[in-house]
């Protein structure tokens, strides 16, 4: 799932596999708008990564499996057209766009690559993180990153499994590797060039405060898969967590949306939940979007879509 508006009126919406493709809507999420036409064999596919520049220009990256797809609308998300894009990326959770022409893409897991495009779109090329990764891990091919943030096509940060960062600052060309505390990242999120957050596995929450050069891991005083993060300065900010469940279709402890006035040092459980919540996006301080699955199965074909709305 993923969620991003690019004012309090248009915004997208991924809800999982299924679905003709993201969800649009141009009043704030009150009425949300399928697609008038998106790629036939796309559209069973699961939905992760999601990117809009503008009220027009946007991608969403998709998987099948462990292989990789993306999707291009240059209307505001009402057509879509597929996006050639290099088998080794596979699936893509994050696709990242500083402008129409530059753009990253972060795979979800298993290949230690990212994909770099300069003429929007149109050809990729594949970022080896492995070389950086060499004395770092027993086996660098098996590293899962699972967080990605670009603050500009220079300055990348990567976070993965057992808490290894990966920052470079000329575009991917060199990397520098920083250890966090031992966790396995489900999303990674900065306000500024200094203040960073990922979340995880267990409750897993870490900040830094100095781009990502050294970490602090932190409380979240729960065991959900903590899956988005999002901050609205440098002491408030949000988090989603997944439901723990045995079995298919029975949670025993709801997802949650967690809140913190503390920089992340500690949080408070908001009580808002629902079986699950996946995604979490905020505009500015004012306006915010949470969204997760409202069924009872591990799939979780519908969805829930919180507001956080101030006048």
């Amino acid at each position: 799932m993923a969620v991003q508006f690019v004012d309090p009126d248009h915004g997208w919406l991924c809800r999982g596999g299924g679905d003709p493709g993201p969800l649009y809507s141009t009043d704030g999420d009150a009425i949300w708008h399928a697609p008038e036409s998106f790629p036939a064999d796309l559209a069973p596919l699961e939905q992760f990564g999601l990117w809009f520049g503008s009220v027009r220009v946007g991608y969403v990256g998709m998987a099948r499996g462990g292989e990789g797809f993306l999707a291009k609308t240059t209307d505001g998300g009402r057509n879509w057209t597929q996006v050639a894009i290099p088998q080794e990326l596979g699936a893509i959770k994050t696709v990242w766009f500083a402008d129409e022409q530059h753009g990253w893409l972060g795979p979800f897991a298993g290949n230690p690559v990212l994909g770099r495009t300069d003429d929007g779109g149109q050809t990729w090329q594949v970022v080896d993180l492995r070389p950086a990764l060499e004395g770092q891990l027993d086996n660098p091919n098996q590293w899962r990153h699972l967080g990605f943030f670009a603050f500009d096509m220079d300055h990348l940060i990567v976070a993965g499994e057992k808490g290894l960062v990966l920052r470079s600052e000329d575009g991917g060309a060199t990397w520098q590797a920083v250890r966090g505390p031992d966790m396995s990242p489900r999303a990674l999120s900065f306000l500024d060039r200094d203040h960073g957050w990922m979340v995880g596995a267990g409750g897993a929450v870490a900040r830094t405060t100095d781009g990502g050069r050294t970490w602090q891991a932190c409380s979240s005083g729960v065991a959900n898969d903590l899956t988005a993060v999002a901050f609205t300065s440098p002491t408030e900010g949000w988090a989603t967590g997944m439901g723990i469940y045995k079995g298919a279709a029975h949670y025993t402890v709801a997802g949650c949306l967690l809140h913190t006035t503390d920089g992340g040092l500690t949080w408070k459980n908001t009580g808002v939940s629902g079986s699950s919540l996946r995604a979490l996006f905020f505009l500015d301080a004012k306006h915010g979007w949470a969204v997760g699955g409202a069924g009872g199965s591990g799939s979780e074909p519908s969805a829930m879509v919180l507001r956080y709305w101030q006048p």
